[in-house]
């Protein structure tokens, strides 16, 4: 019976013609970890809070990372956009002074504990 069927397949000319697959995998990212971008979320101006303590302004999300500028007061205004665990662990925020315009990531030790829950991750 299956040779019949096979006969029949090979008379219509009906073949298996494989098809190509994609990889299951992603391409490697050529951006180094130290300049991850964060854009803000399209929701808005972000989440409004203030700095704790003098803050540090920085490029990235590290330690590492240049300073952007000088450190923002405490009690300034600053929209936190989203949050990110950077590869050490560590919660650092997309943020912007409000008074200054500064813009960069700050880590999350100098804002109210209540942020994180308050943002979306980037």
């Amino acid at each position: 019976m299956l040779k019949k069927i096979a006969i029949a397949v090979s008379a219509l000319g009906l073949t298996a013609i494989p098809t190509s697959v994609a990889p299951a995998f992603a391409a490697e990212s050529s951006v180094p970890e130290s300049a991850v971008v964060c854009e803000r979320p399209s929701r808005g101006y972000g989440y409004l809070t203030y700095t704790m303590d003098s803050t540090p302004v920085r490029t990235g999300p590290y330690q590492e990372c240049r300073k952007d500028g000088p450190s923002v007061p405490a009690n300034r205004d600053t929209h936190v956009f989203c949050k990110l665990s950077n590869d050490f662990g560590n919660l650092w925020y997309s943020v912007s002074v409000t008074s200054t315009g500064q813009r960069g990531w700050a880590y999350s030790s100098h804002f109210p504990a209540g942020v994180r829950d308050r943002v979306v991750w980037c």
